[in-house]
């Protein structure tokens, strides 16, 4: 039990040293192709091996979800062990999503404290970076669509006050 135990407390030290080795980019939050899960580079090699060894080998069925385990444990992992270094796009994603869906910040600090996303703080901070973030560029040759409506509230009185027209659009 004990020669288990060293190899495992090794291996620690190795994924930990490779954690601390893997270079962050903390000067911005996570694009939205990031927060979808599309940037994989964020994960040292030595810890996705561990927690897929762990988490997926043998298992049968809904692989999807074991790989979304994987990936949530993952950067739990890289966020405790680089707290201030490193800035969790699923953490971050899912604090902004639990902030707009449930407008809780009871809810977003909880799951905070158990590590399983970012601080209600930080979701702010995100959603204004967003905000004063500029607008896409759009390219000469895109096709550009404006719809624009109206609508008439309380139109059927009889001395014609108390009425509303509002018209907006999008672009």
């Amino acid at each position: 039990m004990e020669e288990r135990i060293r190899i495992v407390k090794a291996a620690a030290a190795i994924i930990r040293e490779d954690i601390r080795a893997q270079p962050y980019d903390t000067s911005r939050y996570p694009t939205p192709d990031d927060l979808r899960g599309c940037g994989d580079n964020v994960i040292p090699p030595t810890l996705q091996t561990l927690v897929e060894d762990v988490v997926c080998k043998g298992r049968s069925g809904n692989m999807r979800r074991a790989k979304a385990v994987c990936r949530t444990l993952e950067e739990a992992i890289i966020a405790e062990t680089r707290p201030r270094s490193f800035v969790s796009p699923m953490q971050v994603g899912l604090a902004v999503w639990l902030h707009r869906r449930y407008a809780s910040r009871a809810l977003v600090d909880v799951l905070h404290a158990l590590g399983l996303c970012a601080s209600y703080q930080e979701a702010v901070d995100y959603e204004t970076s967003a905000v004063h973030h500029g607008r896409p560029a759009i390219e000469d040759s895109a096709f550009v669509q404006y719809v624009f409506d109206n609508a008439d509230f309380n139109i059927r009185t009889l001395d014609g006050l108390g009425t509303f027209h509002a018209m907006g659009g999008v672009r």
